[in-house]
């Protein structure tokens, strides 16, 4: 193998790709990015055996080959280099020489035969929008369990319908759900569908890895496709495979709060403020904060009895009687994180029915919602 490619689009693809690769695996060969010179450029592959991520980088090439090079150390190496033209050809004992101006670096690698295949990716189903679809991970990927024992609460479920895409995860506590409606060409029935919050994570890189400054580079539909144990999304010339994960997830429906009578529009840089401070003096392992409303006034308040006491009050639009109810505030302040907007909407019923929160003024199409359960303070 022998080529020549610049540095800077080398590096950015060597990143889209690296979270892939598990930094401790116990394959050797998983660890190593499959490098492939072949007629229409350098094409790098990635897998931990759940995911996959196969892109092309523009190289001319001057000898077909293969090889697999340990991602970090290329990585790392390649993104020292400045922006120039790097040559990369493979000796006999699967060391790679790269050179670049008047540096020279050899790199051993594994024989890509141990590397494992990837699943051909079968007709598409349909497109789907890149950007609602980015937008509904960012949204929603907060509410994935990360324990490892809640086996389908550690994905969220995605649903295509002929003329939505949804997005929906919870973990016990609460549940993110956002839907965009968006007419997808050639979906005849529904498909329903576990994301991992691994392969949420690195598809959202992934959509959000094109270069800004260069239109070409935008992506503005997937194609989509399935297989018996795969989900498949080409993103222009990077395609991205994800195991199918097993079981059912729960009926979140039932869980959707109803007939929220109280309404608070809270300004979002202000109650982000406002809860860093108070949970300063949280509870570390729930983090509860006490919220109590009066009228005009919403307080939230954190008592620990090694810490103290924090209270804290925001003006509101309030003049009904007395209220209190707590909440985990780290999830409060997650949401806030990702909602987008100036304002939100606090929507309550009683101390024991969950809580929403809202955008008000979400674009048309869109529906986003963050169910909170409420805890004991």
């Amino acid at each position: 193998m022998e080529l020549t490619v610049r540095t800077q689009d080398f590096a950015r693809e060597l990143a889209l790709a690296q979270g892939v690769v598990e930094k401790k695996s116990t394959i050797p060969v998983l660890a190593n990015v499959l490098l492939e010179a072949k007629e229409g450029g350098l094409v790098l592959t990635c897998t931990d055996l759940e995911i996959s991520i196969r892109s092309v980088c523009s190289a001319e090439i001057k000898r077909d080959g293969a090889t697999t090079l340990p991602m970090r150390r290329l990585l790392d190496y390649v993104r020292l280099l400045p922006d120039a033209e790097l040559s990369l050809s493979v000796a006999s004992d699967e060391a790679t020489v790269l050179t670049c101006g008047r540096a020279t670096t050899r790199i051993s690698g594994i024989d890509p035969k141990n590397f494992p295949p990837l699943p051909d990716m079968p007709e598409p189903l349909t497109r789907l929008p890149a950007a609602a679809l980015a937008e509904a991970i960012h949204k929603t990927i907060i509410s994935v369990a990360s324990e490892e024992s809640h086996y389908t609460l550690g994905a969220a479920q995605m649903v295509l319908e002929g003329k939505s895409l949804t997005i929906v995860s919870t973990d016990g506590h609460r549940l993110s759900l956002f839907t965009a409606s968006q007419k997808l060409e050639g979906l005849e029935e529904k498909v329903e569908g576990l994301l991992p919050k691994k392969t949420m994570a690195e598809l959202g890189r992934l959509l959000g890895g094109s270069d800004p400054e260069s239109e070409d580079e935008q992506v503005g539909s997937i194609e989509f496709a399935l297989d018996d144990k795969h989900m498949f999304f080409r993103l222009g010339p990077r395609l991205f495979v994800s195991r199918l994960k097993t079981g059912k997830f729960p009926d979140y429906t039932r869980v959707l709060p109803k007939d929220l009578d109280i309404s608070l529009e809270l300004s979002t840089e202000q109650t982000t403020a406002v809860l860093r401070r108070v949970s300063q003096f949280a509870d570390e392992r729930s983090h509860p904060v006490r919220l109590d409303l009066e009228d005009g006034k919403l307080q939230f308040k954190a008592t620990r009895s090694d810490a103290g006491t924090s209270e804290e009050s925001l003006l509101v639009d309030y003049d009904g009687g007395p209220f209190g109810v707590g909440f985990n505030a780290l999830y409060i302040l997650e949401f806030l994180g990702v909602c987008g907007s100036d304002k939100v909407l606090l929507r309550l019923k009683d101390p024991r029915t969950a809580a929403q929160m809202e955008v008000p003024g979400l674009e048309k199409g869109k529906d986003y919602r963050y169910v909170l359960m409420p805890i004991r303070v």
